[in-house]
């Protein structure tokens, strides 16, 4: 539900003034957010309109309300999204590092390298598209390619047993089993999503999902690439395992 102009008032007047000026330093770098270093402003005055408790879940939610009721509307996915930009550069040195990657890196590319959990590949892959300044499509592969198989950061070691066939088939197959829901919402014969997106009013917000659409279109290019590779992959070894032991029969019941 929007908020309305004395809901706005009432939400600013439970800010200090600090809190009131940060207020306006978000919605005045939101509005342009041109460069990076527009969108790192905006992300520092979001901290520090952060509450204490940061856990309330609805802090976020009430932000964008309110940012929305200035005209200036965007989506909470973003919001957190400049949290990790901000997290990632801290400081006036934070801000001079983003300034000079400013042309090298654009912003829908800055998004997927703050979602990699490893701090070293992290600035590894930055440094990459900063010199060589990639194209989303060349970045998006990068990413892809470089944290294949490793670990999400703060998590334990695959245990040796993920590598078996058995339960790498399992993975496989629950990964698989996901896909006919996605197909059924996507592939919709009315294409509902295509009619909910197309009464989407013009703003910020569309801008985002259209950001956001944009690389999973880019995401799945490159996994329809690898699902080749796999599919072939996958050929292979029941070819060799039927040469080795014949044609796959059915498995015996197994007690319960």
């Amino acid at each position: 539900m929007a908020m309305t102009p004395s809901q706005l008032k009432a939400f600013l007047a439970d800010k200090n003034p600090s809190q009131r000026k940060a207020f306006r330093r978000l919605a005045e770098f939101l509005e342009k957010r041109n460069e990076l270093s527009d969108y790192l402003e905006a992300a520092s005055a979001m901290v520090e309109l952060r509450p204490a408790n940061s856990y309330r879940k609805k802090w976020m939610e009430e932000l964008c309300l309110a940012l929305e009721a200035k005209g200036i509307p965007i989506s909470t996915s973003l919001g957190y999204r400049l949290l990790r930009f901000v997290k990632m550069f801290p400081g006036p040195q934070g801000l001079s590092r983003v300034k000079k990657l400013e042309g090298k890196v654009p912003w829908d590319g800055m998004m997927r390298i703050l979602h990699i959990g490893d701090k070293k590949l992290q600035e590894s892959i930055l440094a990459k598209a900063a010199a060589e300044e990639l194209s989303s499509r060349e970045l998006r592969r990068l990413i892809s390619m470089e944290t294949a198989y490793r670990r999400p950061r703060g998590g334990n070691p695959p245990a040796e047993s993920e590598s078996h066939p058995n339960r790498a088939l399992r993975n496989l197959v629950t990964l698989l089993s996901k896909w006919p829901m996605v197909c059924e919402v996507w592939l919709d014969k009315n294409n509902k999503i295509l009619k909910t997106a197309m009464q989407f009013e013009a703003g910020r917000s569309t801008d985002d999902f259209l950001m956001d659409l944009k690389a999973t279109v880019g995401d799945f290019e490159a996994m329809a690439e690898s699902a080749k590779s796999l599919s072939a992959r996958l050929a292979i070894i029941q070819q060799k395992l039927q040469q080795k032991h014949g044609t796959a029969k059915a498995s015996p019941t197994r007690p319960v």
